[in-house]
C-alpha cells in the first residue's frame, strides 16, 4: 500500500499545482474572447481554487501516511524535519486562497504554484533521504546490477582445485621461485607446513588470494610473511596451484 500512497501523493500535488496554474494563466481573459468574460473568469477562479485547496488539504495527510509506511531503517530526524515543511507550505496555500474571495483583482496563482513546486521538492528530498537512511552502511542499494556484481564476486571468490594446466604450471613456477624459500608442503621451514594451512582455504579461494596479496600475521610463534612481489595473475596462479596440491 506504500505504492498506492505515493501515487495518491503525486496525484494530490499535481491537482494542487494545476489549480495554481489555472489561477495564474487561464483566468486571464477579456470580455471579447470566446467563453471569456466575468463568468468564465469566475469559473476558472473557482475551479483553480478548489483544486489547490484540495491538494493542500490532501498532501500533508498523504505525507504522514507515507512516513508511517516507511520501514524503521528509513526514518531519521532529518527526514521528519523535511516532511514538516510540507504542512507549513500547505498552510501558506490556505492563507493565500483565503484572501481570494471578494477580491476581483487578486491573482495568487504565481505564489500558489510556487508553494506546490516547493512541496514537490520537499517530497522528493524526503524520498531520497529515506532511501539513503535505509541503505546507510551498505556498499550499494539492491538492484539487478548490484545482484549481478555480487554474483560475479562470489564466483570469483571460489577457485577450483583443478584448473587449466598452463595456469597450474605458472603457479608452480612462481611458487618454486618465490615461495619455496620459506614454505614446503610437508615440513616447516620458516612458515608452517602448507598441507596444514592451505586446506583451510578449500572452498574459499578468494580469501587465499587476499592473503597472498597482503599477508597478515596469524601465528604469533611464527614470523610475519612478507608481501610477495608478484602480479595479480601470479597471485591467481599460485592460489590455484596450492589448492590443487592439498588433499581434502
Amino acid at each position: 500500500w506504500h505504492s498506492v500512497v505515493e501515487f495518491l501523493l503525486f496525484l494530490a500535488l499535481s491537482f494542487g499545482l494545476a489549480g495554481g496554474i489555472a489561477l495564474r494563466f487561464l483566468g486571464r481573459s477579456t470580455a471579447g474572447e470566446a467563453g471569456g468574460g466575468l463568468d468564465y473568469e469566475a469559473r476558472v477562479r473557482t475551479a483553480g481554487t478548489s483544486f489547490s485547496l484540495a491538494g493542500a488539504l490532501a498532501v500533508p495527510a498523504l505525507v504522514a501516511l507515507d512516513l508511517i509506511a516507511l520501514p524503521v531503517t528509513g526514518l531519521s530526524t532529518e527526514l521528519f524535519v523535511m516532511a514538516a515543511t510540507v504542512p507549513i507550505l500547505a498552510l501558506g496555500v490556505f492563507a493565500l486562497l483565503s484572501l481570494l474571495p471578494g477580491k476581483e483583482e487578486g491573482r495568487p496563482g504565481d505564489r500558489v504554484s510556487a508553494l506546490f513546486i516547493l512541496m514537490f521538492l520537499a517530497v522528493i528530498l524526503c524520498h531520497q533521504t529515506a532511501v539513503a537512511n535505509a541503505f546507510q552502511g551498505l556498499s550499494a542499494p539492491p538492484g539487478p546490477l548490484a545482484a549481478e556484481a555480487a554474483s560475479k564476486g562470489k564466483m570469483a571468490a571460489t577457485i577450483p582445485a583443478g584448473g587449466d594446466a598452463a595456469v597450474l604450471e605458472k603457479g608452480k613456477k612462481v611458487f618454486d621461485t618465490v615461495c619455496s624459500v620459506c614454505h614446503r608442503f610437508d615440513a616447516k621451514v620458516v612458515g608452517p607446513p602448507l598441507n596444514e594451512v592451505v586446506p583451510k582455504y578449500k572452498g574459499d579461494g578468494g580469501k587465499l588470494k587476499t592473503f597472498l596479496r597482503d599477508p597478515v600475521k596469524v601465528n604469533p610463534a611464527l614470523p610475519a610473511m612478507p608481501k610477495p612481489a608478484i602480479t595479480e595473475d601470479e597471485v591467481d596462479a599460485v592460489a590455484r596451484y596450492l589448492l590443487s596440491k592439498v588433499k581434502g
